[in-house]
């Protein structure tokens, strides 16, 4: 087993409380200028890794600090997880082998490509408990009189397809309308207050995923405590952002038995593998050898008096990539300086090499 399997990505931190003891204010400004947050303590309140959506009407918070600016999902940029399978793809200061978030190609704003995103979300799901009986069967197990551990036959946990009926705790994600909250950010659409300040435009950073729904797909049918399909069933690719907010919410107030990491499980499992500055790049190329009639300008070209003398088509890998072994380059550290800002980016550390070249004949 794979170290990823163990630990997805810095996700996991989730589960970590920004404070253990009672008492005091709520550091962030902005979150502490609100009466519904500010004095109060902290006890055991976990850091944000997901869109905020309170998971009980009366009891829960309105409002969580993790979710104003900074936001707590801009601390995993502090953190990196290698790719690994199939095997070792990454190297030092590398995305390779991670999927763009940013499928929305400029200045080719006729072109989507999504698959990607599709092939990575096809296998994740949301568990989601709903507000019943059903908490003590998916929590609990039935011991058994025969448990033979030998021939790895144990205690009996409650199978929810089949030993009770469909119980639907685990969804598959509704791919397309999860998407469609991509799109809007992409064409700049509105959304509500609380999220304005980061929605518009191109993803700058892979932990902004953390603030893009996944919206369960409830098709296949309603467990006992409702999924409230009437409005989840309901959100489609181009539903407004306070459509998809408030179904969302009233979505996890109908199943508030689901855990704080089990809900940010999936966004720990995407974000290992998403990025939004690609590495390599695939530029194909055609060129051509003209051998110029003296009559015509040097600038023009003239199909009946100038002659193709040959061509070429082709493609070249290209990789961006920085060398931390190379002693060539002094690379800051960023780390120990007291002002890293002053620094000079990594950005202007980057270089280009060749991967791959190839020629297409005929």
């Amino acid at each position: 087993m794979t170290p990823n399997r163990m630990i997805s990505s810095p996700v996991m931190f989730g589960s970590l409380p920004t404070a253990v003891f009672d008492g005091g204010n709520v550091p962030t400004s902005a979150a502490a200028a609100t009466s519904s947050l500010s004095g109060e303590g902290r006890p055991w309140q976990t850091l944000l890794f997901r869109p905020y959506a309170r998971s009980h009407a009366s009891k829960a918070k309105a409002k969580h600090p993790g979710n104003y600016n900074p936001r707590d999902h801009y601390l995993l940029d502090l953190f990196t997880m290698p790719v690994v399978e199939p095997y070792a793809i990454s190297e030092p200061l590398s995305t390779a082998g991670k999927i763009n978030l940013n499928y929305q190609i400029m200045p080719f704003t006729n072109i989507r490509r999504a698959t990607g995103l599709h092939a990575l979300m096809k296998g994740e799901f949301v568990t989601a408990i709903p507000n019943n009986d059903d908490v003590n069967n998916a929590k609990g197990f039935r011991s058994s009189t025969n448990a033979d551990w030998s021939n790895g036959k144990g205690d009996q946990f409650f199978d929810e397809t089949s030993n009770g009926g469909s119980k639907f705790w685990h969804r598959p994600i509704n791919i397309g309308a999860t998407l469609g909250q991509f799109d809007q950010k992409f064409n700049m659409a509105s959304r509500p207050s609380i999220h304005s300040a980061s929605y518009s435009g191109l993803f700058r950073s892979p932990t902004q995923i953390c603030e893009m729904h996944l919206i369960p797909d409830v098709s296949a049918g309603i467990s006992s405590g409702g999924e409230n399909v009437g409005s989840i069933g309901s959100i489609q690719s181009d539903s407004s952002a306070a459509s998809v907010d408030t179904a969302m919410q009233t979505f996890w107030v109908n199943h508030s038995p689901t855990g704080d990491n089990t809900r940010e499980r999936p966004y720990s499992n995407l974000y290992a593998r998403v990025t939004t500055r690609t590495n390599t790049f695939r530029v194909h190329v055609r060129a051509q050898m003209i051998r110029k009639a003296r009559s015509v300008a040097a600038s023009k070209f003239d199909p009946d008096k100038d002659t193709i003398v040959s061509e070429y088509r082709g493609s070249t890998l290209l990789e961006r990539f920085i060398d931390p072994t190379d002693a060539t380059i002094a690379l800051p550290d960023y780390g120990g300086s007291s002002n890293p800002a002053t620094e000079v980016p990594l950005e202007k550390f980057y270089q280009f090499r060749t991967l791959e070249s190839k020629r297409f004949s005929p």
